[in-house]
């Protein structure tokens, strides 16, 4: 007897593998592991710049280079919830970073990451009031620098082509609204577009960032760029392979 187990029964999530949300139904970078070995995970699609289509790989979100090695504008002492930082030129909306992360850089409480619960609006040089889940394990104080940092899964982008700016993400298995909420496979069989300049070899390495933006290609030398997985069945240029994947970090 052949059992599908592409649905799990009982159905344990409020969103379904192909489905979309404006609404967030669970938390970012939740999974969901099916049994034939495919894995997903809970992604948010970019404002602008996300995947365009099925097949596509997407890409974390950049760190805003305003919002890195930031400094600690008060001392705040270990058990504190609420840290002060100075914002670099870029201006943004409360919570903007709600569900990403504040990672402690330089000097005193360096090597904690501490997940940011809320935050007021950002100004241009002006200081950031940040309202964390994880209480401080270590002091900071105003010689302290950190970065502040969406959730991975946060406005993920279709993966621009040849360069990348931030890790890769997981594959597209539906064209996604513009900031919806929508599951991107990380693990196992998909199909994934192939760049027009390459041609896959079945049974070795398949990277990241070939020369169309989404696309993946065949392993280069000398190139220092992400892998996704093994190809498994060669599919042609601008079309769809089949691709065993396994990226890594989620």
């Amino acid at each position: 007897m052949s059992v599908y187990y592409a649905r799990q029964i009982p159905k344990i999530y409020p969103q379904g593998l192909y489905e979309e949300s404006l609404i967030q139904k669970m938390p970012l970078g939740t999974k969901w592991a099916l049994a034939d070995g495919r894995e997903f995970v809970y992604a948010k699609q970019a404002a602008t710049g996300g995947v365009t289509g099925p097949g596509y790989i997407a890409q974390c979100a950049a760190v805003d280079a305003q919002q890195s090695s930031c400094t600690v504008q008060a001392a705040a002492a270990i058990g504190d919830t609420t840290i002060y930082v100075t914002n670099g030129a870029d201006t943004h909306d409360a919570n903007t970073y709600a569900e990403g992360y504040v990672i402690v850089e330089d000097d005193a409480g360096e090597g904690q990451c501490l997940k940011i619960r809320s935050h007021d609006a950002l100004t241009s040089g002006g200081t950031i009031t940040i309202v964390l889940y994880d209480a401080l394990r270590v002091a900071i104080t105003t010689d302290t620098t950190c970065t502040i940092m969406k959730h991975p899964l946060d406005s993920v982008i279709v993966c621009p082509a040849d360069t990348p700016t931030a890790p890769v993400a997981g594959v597209s298995p539906i064209t996604p609204t513009a900031s919806y909420y929508f599951w991107l496979q990380v693990r196992g069989m998909a199909a994934v577009l192939v760049d027009n300049s390459t041609t896959l070899v079945a049974g070795l390495d398949v990277q990241a960032y070939g020369d169309v933006a989404g696309a993946c290609q065949v392993v280069t030398d000398g190139e220092e760029i992400q892998l996704i997985g093994i190809c498994f069945d060669i599919g042609a240029r601008n079309e769809k392979a089949s691709i065993l994947l396994n990226i890594r970090g989620f």
